[in-house]
């Protein structure tokens, strides 16, 4: 007995290029960097859920952040954060929410200083 199975798979939902768009909110779901001035978006649209995809002359913000895009012909020419994306941590290690750090020195007790001084001509 031999069972076989055949037919369309799972893909979800396809990735379109975004033609225009002015103010639409939308999720960033990852972006690709092609060069150092261009790169390429993909990105949900929260109102229809449909994911979209554009290309950037610029870095904007990361995946997961909520933004308002401003689209022309295909290419971004505005992007306006609305949230940032919770789940990441922040990339300042120096961060420390305003706190005062003091430092001590560490003082060395061992190198005395001379007593006197010998000069001979």
């Amino acid at each position: 007995m031999a069972i076989i199975f055949c037919g369309c798979g799972f893909l979800g939902s396809s990735v379109s290029n975004l033609q225009s768009a002015d103010g639409v909110k939308c999720e960033i779901l990852s972006y690709e960097r092609h060069s150092k001035t261009n790169y390429t978006y993909k990105f949900k649209v929260l109102k229809n859920n449909q994911i979209y995809r554009a290309n950037s002359p610029r870095y904007y913000y990361n995946s997961g952040d909520m933004v308002f895009v401003m689209i022309k012909n295909g290419v971004i020419i505005n992007m306006i954060l609305d949230q940032r994306n919770p789940n990441l941590q922040t990339r300042n290690s120096g961060a420390n929410d305003g706190e005062i750090v003091k430092k001590v020195l560490r003082q060395n007790n061992e190198i005395s200083v001379p007593k006197s001084e010998n000069i001979s001509f």
